[in-house]
């Protein structure tokens, strides 16, 4: 169900992308050209997600460093910033 994919934070940016590359594949093997994707929908704004080291740690089950966290983070291009008690 889709609801239950957007409830869990989709990226709702990869639709019309996904919807670009199921019509090219169909295109090629049918032939013709595809007309124009209309965006009907405003996207929703990505809100920020705090995340708690202590939290991690215990989810994870093992000591985790704030810095490894950031790190992670950082190469996966999320945008990073620390608080006193939260990543």
């Amino acid at each position: 169900m889709a609801s239950y994919r957007f409830e869990r934070g989709v990226d709702f940016a990869n639709n019309v992308d996904g919807i670009e590359r199921a019509t090219r594949l169909l295109f090629d093997l049918c032939g013709g050209e595809p007309g124009p994707t209309v965006d009907k929908w405003p996207l929703p704004k990505a809100s920020p997600v705090r995340m708690r080291v202590a939290r991690a740690q215990k989810v994870l089950g093992v000591p985790v460093p704030a810095t490894e966290i950031q790190r992670a983070f950082t190469r996966l291009a999320f945008p990073v910033t620390r608080e006193k008690d939260a990543l």
